[in-house]
């Protein structure tokens, strides 16, 4: 490929349409301020499981997701081991990454403060204290509220006729309903978080007064809602659930995969966006870090070397070009062309071919770049070629969060083989 930039400068058409940009400048220590703490794939756990786990230095951070139903009580143990070095913390925080109120029990035991008055997802984190290592074992536990009651009157100007309360799967319900008045009081509904219709195999057992449901059994974890069908002629009513049940915890060996050396860097540059950058790859995709802000092309950032200033150069009149032009110094170059916008001009694909930089040049290509309700850029399909090597890697990036002073996504990466492995950016370092 003909590294000579100067054939590729476009004549200068308008000089306003040239944008200055200032540049990472000392970039090793620009990027090691905006590190993110690194994880493999965020685990799902329940209620009893058994995850063993190990923290090394590659990967320091390890995060776990768990659902809590509304009254419960979550906990969270690890266990000492008497041949890990691991002095391990735990911390438990809402999605947006808000900490939790947590109640310290002895060193290795954390718990809520507070009961969740809704059905709740919770990010499960541990970590080594001191940059201490080690395997460790995590056991979650959450304790559900076994006995609900409500009980209204004709005289209540809404009476409420409904219970909703959290249970864990493998739960077996009974429901009884009492009134007073000549007609019964019957259930309208009763539905599982999906809202798909709780049923049972059991007969109802129904007396001049009471009625009585044993046979419901769950299958979700969540809210479950019963609604009454209450006569006008009900002076009182009472509804009450009971549940009993043991959940069946599984066993996650993990320490395998988690041992396995990462072969991304997760970054974040300003903005804030991903910066991400594939290891044993040089050059092209790797120096000059694309995406798209809006409505034009965005640098996000430039590596190798030490430029001193960038220009984003509009080949095209108009308020969407199609083509621009990347300069930075004499040392990275690339040809952007946009592949297609929106209805409201925002880019959705793009082609990056060239991309001339110091350690290779190479070509990338922007697909899928979705936006949220607010115009922010929060995913994209990027694939990297690089001349060096010859190889080209796939990067998925998505559940881009930015929420209270937190930033964190995910990255899919497909290796040149087609293999995949998944990688999430932590808010910590």
């Amino acid at each position: 490929m003909c590294r000579e930039v100067g054939e590729r400068r476009p004549s200068a058409y308008n000089p306003r349409s040239m944008r200055k940009t200032a540049l990472l400048r000392a970039a090793l220590v620009v990027i090691a301020a905006a590190a993110p703490a690194l994880a493999y794939e965020r685990v799902e756990i329940r209620n009893k499981d058994v995850v063993l786990g190990q923290i090394t230095d590659d990967l320091a951070t390890h995060e776990y997701l768990i659902d809590v139903p509304r009254d419960a009580v979550l906990s969270l143990s690890l266990p000492k081991q008497k041949k890990s070095r691991l002095q391990g913390s735990m911390g438990l925080f809402r999605l947006d990454y808000r900490g939790e109120s947590l109640l310290l029990i002895g060193k290795r035991k954390i718990q809520q403060a507070r009961l969740p008055t809704v059905f709740a997802r919770y990010r499960a984190i541990v970590q080594g204290v001191n940059g201490s290592t080690g395997t460790y074992v995590l056991k979650p536990k959450i304790k559900v509220q076994k006995k609900y009651k409500i009980i209204g009157r004709r005289s209540d100007l809404s009476p409420p006729g409904q219970i909703v309360f959290g249970a864990l799967p493998g739960y077996a319900v009974q429901v009884k309903i009492t009134w007073k008045g000549p007609d019964p009081v019957t259930i309208a509904s009763f539905t599982a978080p999906d809202g798909s219709d709780m049923t049972s195999a059991v007969a109802g057992r129904q007396k001049k007064s009471s009625f009585r449901q044993k046979g419901y059994r769950t299958t979700q974890v969540g809210d479950h809602r019963i609604v009454l069908d209450i006569p006008p002629s009900a002076n009182q009513w009472a509804l009450s659930v009971v549940q009993k049940g043991r959940s069946v915890g599984r066993l996650l060996a993990l320490r395998e995969a988690q041992v396995a050396p990462p072969e991304l860097d997760l970054l974040v540059a300003g903005g804030p966006l991903p910066l991400i950058v594939v290891k044993d790859e040089v050059g092209a995709g790797n120096e000059v870090v694309l995406t798209a802000n809006n409505t034009t092309p965005r640098v996000i950032a430039v590596l190798g070397g030490d430029p001193q200033e960038s220009s984003l150069i509009a080949l095209e009149g108009g308020s969407t070009p199609a083509r621009y032009l990347f300069l930075a110094d004499d040392t990275h170059s690339a040809l952007i062309t946009v592949g297609s916008r929106n209805a409201g001009r925002r880019i959705l694909s793009l082609d990056v071919d060239p991309i001339v930089a110091p350690g290779g040049d190479g070509k990338s290509t922007f697909r899928d770049l979705v936006y949220d309700a607010s115009n922010r850029l929060v995913g994209w399909t990027e694939t990297r070629t690089f001349d060096a090597s010859g190889n080209t890697h796939t990067l998925v990036i998505s559940d881009i969060l930015s929420a209270g002073g937190a930033y964190t996504y995910t990255v899919l990466h497909r290796r040149p083989d087609g293999t995949t492995r998944r990688y999430d950016a932590l808010p910590f370092q």
